[in-house]
């Protein structure tokens, strides 16, 4: 699943390169188009506790938050050379602007990805749970807010990732009532 995930965003980078061209303009696509992607794996991951009532073989939770990961790696290295290739005079102008996206964003999915595996400390999953609504936020809003509709589509996708992750945590909130009466 892991592979599966880095090697259709490369992919996706690679046709936005042969449409466009090793320029600018295809850099910004392959960003673009690469992130989109990502997202998609990202609502599969988030929705992932739901949809285990529905798909009893789908992968572990886990997996998928570190398939997630892998797509968005090969994101943030397109977004390197856009960054270092294309335009580099912007990231010279705004060097702490441009740092504090790129690692603040670099930083919150390596936190999703390495506390994925469960564990029995509240504080780690409360941790990991943070950084998937931080992410969810991130993609959903920059969604959302598209004026393209079949971008505004993504956002739709993420919301009923949403709805089927706060599912299962009901569910399970409400087992574990039950079993303590």
């Amino acid at each position: 699943m892991v592979l599966s995930a880095t090697v259709s965003n490369l992919i996706v980078v690679v046709a936005a390169y042969a449409v466009h061209g090793w320029n600018a303009v295809g850099a910004h696509a392959a960003a673009r188009n690469s992130a989109r992607l990502s997202a998609l794996w990202f609502a599969l991951a988030f929705a992932a506790p739901g949809l285990v009532r529905f798909f009893g073989s789908l992968p572990t939770p886990a997996t998928l938050v570190y398939s997630f990961f892998a797509a968005h790696l090969v994101h943030f290295l397109t977004v390197a050379v856009l960054l270092l290739r294309f335009e580099f005079s912007q990231v010279i102008q705004n060097t702490e602007r441009a740092a504090a996206v790129v690692l603040g964003g670099f930083m919150l999915v390596l936190v999703a990805a390495v506390t994925a595996k469960p564990a029995a400390s509240w504080s780690y999953r409360y941790l990991h749970k943070t950084a998937l609504y931080a992410i969810f936020l991130i993609f959903f809003l920059a969604f959302a807010r598209q004026s393209s509709k079949p971008l505004r589509a993504l956002a739709a996708v993420l919301a009923v990732s949403l709805l089927l992750r706060l599912a299962s945590d009901l569910k399970l909130h409400s087992s574990r009532v039950k079993s303590a009466a």
